[in-house]
């Protein structure tokens, strides 16, 4: 059986066409995905509980009053379970996106950082 190089599964161009925006402009570095039209999905990341302690700097009590209880913040990402079990992780850009979320509300709160 003959081996496949990844070069062999790029459709052919052929013409004026043949370069890439970047290459044309003088650019060094590989064309992107936007240049080449493929679309990009980020890998979802799963924070376990001591990546999401050392990640937002509170202690596991204080996260879980964050997600039920009378301080329960409702913008503060929700647990997924992992397992049929009781292992939970948190999606890491839902963590990021909540702390922007702080910071911007500290900001207009007291002006400026």
């Amino acid at each position: 059986m003959k081996k496949v190089k990844k070069t062999d599964m790029l459709p052919e161009i052929s013409g004026p066409q043949k370069t890439c925006m970047a290459c044309r402009n003088g650019s060094n570095s590989a064309p992107t995905s936007e240049v080449l039209g493929v679309a990009t999905q980020r890998k979802k990341i799963m924070l376990r509980m001591k990546a999401l302690q050392a990640r937002i700097g509170l202690g596991r009590s204080s996260i879980y009053a964050l997600i039920s209880g009378p301080r329960a913040d409702p913008d503060f990402p929700r647990p997924i379970k992992l397992s049929a079990g009781r292992a939970v992780g948190f999606l890491e850009e839902s963590v990021d996106a909540y702390l922007e979320l702080r910071v911007q509300k500290s900001v207009q709160q007291r002006g400026a950082i």
